[in-house]
């Protein structure tokens, strides 16, 4: 028998406004007391790719910089829109290599402080296994954790807020992170 195509048609491609262009004010002015917060999440920014993957990419007619490209624009976006604080939930990139922590640190320029981004990184960005564990994975894991925090570990409380009289956690994650009051802890 004959196998079946993978897919009738290419998938469309996104579009991405000029560089030029305003962006719209969709939310529109802030209301006194609003705090506005923006959550973004799996975002897989890609630097280098295998030939596997450039094949796959070229199957479905997509860039490896498509990510990045729209990443980029809404960054740029969420400036426009007076958003207070950005967080980023989960796989930030997708090998957790230096150089995709190096574009995302590029690209975040201007929101990269404690008061205004909140990253958690996902298990492409670091590894989240036990620490009793071994195996040969122990080393790679350790190098991810020391390039995610050499990029963004500014951004992670050193310690929970005294008020909520937490125990210390185990590692750096999960944190409590509190803004305002001219603190983050």
């Amino acid at each position: 028998g004959r196998e079946a195509p993978i897919m009738d048609s290419p998938l469309p491609r996104l579009s991405m406004p000029p560089p030029d262009a305003a962006p719209p004010s969709a939310l529109g002015p802030k209301e006194p007391g609003e705090v506005r917060i923006a959550h973004l999440s799996d975002l897989h920014l890609v630097h280098g790719e295998g030939r596997l993957r450039t094949r796959l990419r070229a199957l479905v007619n997509r860039s490896r910089s498509l990510n990045s490209e729209a990443f980029r624009a809404t960054v740029e976006d969420l400036k426009h829109q007076a958003v207070d604080h950005v967080v980023i939930t989960g796989d930030l990139t997708q090998s957790g290599s230096q150089a995709e922590f190096g574009e995302a640190r590029a690209i975040l320029t201007g929101l990269d402080h404690a008061d205004r981004l909140t990253i958690i990184p996902g298990n492409h960005d670091i590894s989240y296994k036990d620490e009793g564990e071994e195996g040969s994975g122990d080393r790679r894991a350790a190098r991810k954790h020391r390039k995610f925090f050499h990029y963004f570990g500014h951004l992670v409380p050193a310690e929970p807020p005294p008020a909520l009289r937490l125990p210390p956690p185990r590692g750096a994650f999960p944190f409590v992170k509190r803004i305002g009051g001219g603190k983050v802890y």
